[in-house]
């Protein structure tokens, strides 16, 4: 390893990288990136294939966007927003109301997804006691989901390990099944489940107390546990519940709105509204870090009479804001959602083609531009690769190897920007296949020697 190298290692606190990671697959610079590449120090070219974080919807180097955040930078690149507002923020929070159809007509903007859930959080509980008298303070959230990782947001994340290093979290979050129906933790099968899940999850409301639960939140589809696609029942269910308990529904849009699906909004799908929606991500494409919460008019007039007791520095930036719109433009005018829906279609159709002869590859998964590719031993009995972290750094070094960029666990984990063509998919499958075939006959052959010591 180089100097310059080993001081990326040495002076960056790198959040959920191991040491076994950077070791594995080494610490890479990119230096520039265009549409769905990214280009390292020795000009490399690596495809995006989760578009960093299912983020660059719009694809890398878009000169619209940069030109408009020069343009609102000389204009005004900052203004606190505490009863002063500005033109991109006004522009913004009418558009987003527009995209929602009105359904959703006040937003509060954040820097990132995690502030976003804090944030909602927040409003549950002030909208509850300004409303009802009193404080609703339990929080139904699912297992294996992944909300965020500052301490509210980590509190409803469904995984007991990520949560164990800072315990205690904030108290009064129950979690209940979550539809991943890959992997049923009841052991049934949809249809003939009669969706388990909904049945435990009012259980769960029942011995709870619906009086003191506040909220369920939920992503439309979770990729926490990879494109969990929930039955085609489970939200109208989800949203009854809510309905029938005077439960806050809270959609945790950050990875799945802007297009990702084929619509502005993945609930869109299940033709669900929320109470809450948070956003991010895709909402500036990640050219200039926003995210926010967006509220129901029944919470805005309850929240207005008194404010939202909560704020940030860099809520409603003008230069983020700005960007949020351009990159909304781009999105119509380029017609992405179609574009991740036809070529979601096309992706999945590929994979499986594609990937159908590898035995370490059983289910694929495909909804739109979101994609997980799952990794077993055995396909029979669903038996997972052994291991664990360790084996995933492997793979991810073979698809590195093939010039590809995305997430690896015991899955790999897609989202390419929105403006991936079709002869661009092609090269993506075929070097995933190329880099898992690899890895297959490596991990047969090595298994016992490597992940069992």
């Amino acid at each position: 390893m180089n100097e310059f190298k080993q001081k990326r290692i040495e002076h960056i606190l790198c959040g959920g990288v191991s040491e076994d990671l950077l070791n594995t697959t080494g610490a890479i610079e990119f230096n520039y990136g265009k549409g769905i590449y990214l280009y390292d120090e020795d000009g490399n070219k690596y495809i995006d294939a989760m578009s960093g974080a299912w983020v660059v919807n719009v694809g890398h180097g878009n000169k619209e966007i940069i030109d408009e955040q020069y343009k609102q930078s000389n204009k005004l690149a900052y203004l606190l927003q505490e009863g002063y507002f500005n033109e991109s923020v006004i522009l913004l929070s009418e558009k987003l109301s527009e995209l929602t159809r009105n359904g959703l007509r006040k937003v509060f903007f954040t820097c990132g997804g995690s502030e976003a859930v804090e944030s909602a959080l927040k409003i549950v509980r002030q909208y509850c006691l300004q409303k009802l008298g009193y404080q609703k303070h339990k929080i139904l959230a699912r297992k294996y989901s992944y909300h965020g990782a500052t301490m509210g947001a980590m509190s409803v994340t469904g995984f007991d390990n990520w949560r164990e290093l800072f315990n205690p979290s904030l108290p009064g979050v129950k979690f209940v099944p979550h539809p991943y129906c890959y992997h049923c933790e009841f052991g049934m099968k949809y249809p003939h489940c009669a969706l388990k899940c909904i049945e435990e999850t009012e259980r769960v409301i029942v011995r709870e107390n619906p009086a003191s639960i506040g909220a369920f939140i939920a992503e439309p589809i979770s990729m926490s546990v990879g494109t969990a696609i929930p039955p085609k029942e489970y939200w109208k269910e989800i949203r009854r519940l809510c309905d029938k308990y005077g439960i806050l529904l809270i959609a945790d849009e950050i990875i799945t709105a802007f297009g990702r699906t084929g619509k502005w909004f993945a609930l869109e799908n299940w033709g669900i509204e929320p109470d809450l929606m948070v956003i991010g991500k895709g909402l500036t494409s990640g050219y200039s870090p926003l995210a926010g919460v967006m509220c129901s008019d029944k919470i805005a007039e309850v929240m207005g009479k008194s404010g939202f007791v909560h704020g940030f520095t860099y809520s409603g930036h003008p230069v983020a804001c700005a960007v949020a719109l351009k990159n909304i433009s781009i999105i119509e005018k380029e017609n992405l959602l179609k574009n991740a829906l036809d070529n979601g279609r096309y992706l999945e159709k590929k994979l499986n083609q594609e990937l159908a002869s590898l035995s370490i590859v059983d289910e694929v998964r495909v909804y739109g531009l979101l994609a997980t590719i799952e990794l077993v031993e055995d396909k029979k009995t669903k038996k997972r690769l052994v291991g664990g972290e360790r084996v995933a750094n492997i793979v991810k070094r073979y698809l590195m190897d093939q010039k590809i960029i995305c997430r690896v666990t015991t899955q790999v984990l897609l989202g390419p920007p929105l403006v991936i063509t079709i002869d661009q998919i092609n090269i993506l499958v075929e070097s995933i296949k190329t880099a898992l075939k690899k890895f297959s006959d490596y991990y047969f052959a090595n298994k016992e020697e490597l992940f069992y010591e």
